[in-house]
């Protein structure tokens, strides 16, 4: 079944592997947020040219049979940070018809403008 919330921890301090602090997980959006659907990451944020953090997700529902099945339509988008990561917003709600799209990641290619790429089912 996939996702649920997604979390993140930040590095407090250390460099090396054994020595890392970590923080208490974060939580950037909730399973019951949009209408009780998982959510999913597989890439890491990037922070944009105006400082932005951005982050791929998508919204996934349980493959399993649920009593409690989402109504809300599958989809993809990202998660805003304008405050370094203290505070996220989801944004945006792409869709194809008769695939999912999946473990998204995002790159800036131009001063202002973001690409996000998709695995899908249809090749």
């Amino acid at each position: 079944a996939p996702g649920g919330h997604i979390l993140a921890c930040k590095l407090i301090s250390g460099e090396a592997p054994g020595a890392r602090i970590w923080s208490s997980p974060q939580t950037l959006i909730s399973i019951q947020a949009e209408g009780f659907i998982p959510k999913v990451v597989a890439n890491p944020p990037v922070r944009t040219s105006w400082g932005a953090l951005v982050l791929p997700f998508w919204r996934e529902k349980r493959t399993v049979p649920m009593a409690c099945q989402s109504a809300t339509p599958e989809s993809a988008g990202v998660l805003l940070s304008f405050d370094d990561g203290a505070t996220w917003q989801p944004q945006g709600r792409i869709a194809t018809a008769g695939t999912h799209l999946i473990e998204g990641t995002v790159a800036e290619v131009a001063e202002g403008c973001l690409m996000m790429l998709f695995r899908t089912s249809k090749g």
